[in-house]
């Protein structure tokens, strides 16, 4: 999917099909860097098990980065997570 295709405001939840943990980790780094170019804060959700060992969000200091399989056990939690994060970044598109 093309960054170009996700816009607007609110909430939108994207997702990506991947064939290999090798794609699975470029499709993050993609929309990681996209960010990043944008000068977008960004927050990766995944599930830290389907990492490689030593993997590291690509970097910098508005990049965020939680365990979806912990923060999903209370779905109830998502949703709250995702309002804090764009709270702590005020009138700036979050990513």
């Amino acid at each position: 999917m093309s960054d170009q295709a996700i816009g607007g405001s609110g909430f939108r939840h994207v997702a990506w099909c991947y064939q290999t943990p090798a794609d699975y980790v470029a499709v993050i780094e993609e929309f990681v860097r996209a960010g990043q170019a944008r000068g977008e804060p960004v927050l990766v959700a995944v599930p830290f098990a389907q990492l490689p060992p030593g993997w590291a969000v690509p970097g910098s200091p508005q990049v965020t980065l939680t365990d979806m399989a912990e923060m999903g056990r209370n779905p109830a939690r998502i949703i709250p997570v995702l309002r804090a994060f764009c709270d702590r970044h005020p009138g700036q598109r979050v990513r």
